[in-house]
């Protein structure tokens, strides 16, 4: 099993908070003194030759429409992935049921496999004339729904930070409450039935193709875990001390709303990266607290609010450090692993004492309070990579990317992104991914990132699917 945590497009840099620009073809400045803008054609000449040859942006004006389409897409790929946690919170929150939770991939297995067979193959293959039938809706997801939606009748102020914001969300839909997350249950389950058990009927030799094409067209997700700061770890902990790192760049940081896997009720929503990437800068000998700036980007404006409002919010910083995973049944974080949450968190502030609720029981967990020193070194800001970068470079020292690249079509998205990632790079900097299936594409080298290192990693061991995940390293000639 893969580690997944993919989330849309983030950075952080600098010392003071920066703001998005009103419009995604308006150029804004930061504290870095560099400014955002669209990517242009005379952009295109430097990239890989298959974006040069590209007929889709072969002129100005051919780009410009193609950059207003992608912003489009992009936007309804946002909203889509904010329905799709909606639906994860649905089937598994406590918060407004006793009920308990369902596994949102079994439920599309038992959503799915209730359909007559010639209903099935026209569902899954996104027939826009078929209706689902409400009747077909599993029992306990409508029971679940039906719970959520009296809820959201009751006229009272919720504490609960998911409640609200979807709330809210549902309350922006023009559709009604009902027949929204219905529709929404239906067309999130149909995405993963495709991607955890369709895939399965594929030749082995194609699984990894055919999920990858569903990930080219899915919404976005803002999914994140604790683990997934693990491998980013251990690349950082193969460079030794010699590379002084000041300025980063951090795409994709994530924020746990309400994730299809490892959905922990009990804590709330939280942004980890940002930290944990600090910590190990740190911890490793990689950076000085006085000269690091990092700078978080994302597409996602609640991510970015998220990050904006925890810079501006008064008092300690207190991260709830539990992992997604929680060893029982025969599940076991390796050695290496554990090493490493043991040192988490000591290069950016000190361990709070915190027991454990009972409903995380089996999971690694501590609670770290901030430096106040560490909450200077982020900023965040709203860019798209594929579409956007800053001007002139600010040279970063590293660029962290972790489960954002999947979501890109190759023949222009994924050369887009990685020619305006060089492009914003120092030379000799470093590029972090983890995307191995990726690190023989020929449009890093195009682009002077060729590969430094490439490491595989087990996280833990089970009795069905390890856990795993790689780090492949670029660093510009």
């Amino acid at each position: 099993m893969k580690l997944r945590r993919v989330g849309v497009v983030v950075a952080l840099v600098a010392v003071h908070l920066m703001s998005a620009p009103d419009c995604p073809g308006q150029a804004a400045a930061t504290a870095g003194g560099w400014r955002q803008r669209r990517v242009r054609s005379e952009d295109i000449k430097a990239g890989p030759r298959p974006l040069i040859e590209s007929p889709v942006i072969a002129s100005p004006a051919a780009l410009e429409g193609y950059l207003d389409r992608l912003e489009q897409e992009t936007a309804s790929r946002v909203r889509q992935g904010e329905f799709e946690h909606l639906v994860h919170y649905a089937l598994q929150s406590r918060w407004f049921t006793r009920r308990f939770p369902l596994e949102p991939a079994l439920s599309a297995r038992e959503y799915v496999e209730a359909m007559p067979a010639g209903v099935r193959e026209r569902f899954l293959a996104g027939d826009p004339s078929l209706s689902p039938r409400p009747e077909w809706l599993p029992r306990r997801v409508e029971e679940r729904i039906g719970d959520l939606l009296r809820r959201l009748q009751e006229p009272r102020r919720e504490s609960d930070e998911r409640w609200r914001y979807f709330s809210r969300l549902v309350a922006s839909d023009k559709r009604p409450p009902g027949e929204l997350l219905r529709s929404e249950y239906t067309r999130t389950m149909r995405f993963l039935y495709r991607k955890e058990f369709l895939s399965r009927e594929v030749a082995t030799a194609t699984q990894a193709d055919f999920v990858a094409a569903l990930y080219r067209t899915r919404a976005h997700s803002t999914d994140t875990q604790l683990e997934a700061g693990y491998g980013i770890d251990v690349a950082l902990a193969s460079l030794g001390a010699r590379p002084r790192i000041e300025r980063v760049l951090l795409v994709g940081p994530g924020h746990d709303l309400a994730p299809r896997t490892g959905f922990l009720d009990a804590l709330p929503p939280q942004s980890l990266q940002p930290w944990t990437l600090a910590d190990s800068l740190i911890r490793h000998g990689l950076a000085d607290l006085s000269r690091l700036q990092i700078h978080a980007v994302d597409i996602n404006p609640r991510v970015v609010d998220h990050l904006r409002r925890l810079g501006e919010r008064p008092g300690p910083i207190r991260l709830d450090l539990v992992t997604g995973l929680a060893e029982r049944n025969g599940v076991g974080f390796t050695a290496d692993f554990r090493d490493y949450f043991r040192r988490l968190g000591s290069g950016i502030g000190v361990a709070v004492a915190r027991e454990l609720p009972p409903s995380l029981a089996g999971h690694l967990g501590k609670q770290v309070e901030v430096d106040s020193r560490v909450r200077r070194v982020l900023t965040v800001g709203q860019l798209n990579i594929i579409a956007e970068r800053y001007d002139p470079s600010p040279r970063f020292d590293l660029i962290v990317v972790t489960n954002v690249f999947p979501y890109f079509e190759t023949e222009v998205e994924l050369p887009l992104a990685v020619a305006n990632l060089a492009a914003m790079m120092a030379p000799g900097g470093r590029l972090i991914h983890n995307e191995l299936g990726m690190m023989g594409e020929s449009v890093f080298s195009a682009v002077g990132l060729p590969i430094e290192q490439v490491r595989t990693l087990l996280i833990a061991s089970a009795p069905d699917r390890p856990l795993y995940d790689g780090v492949v390293i670029h660093r510009k000639q």
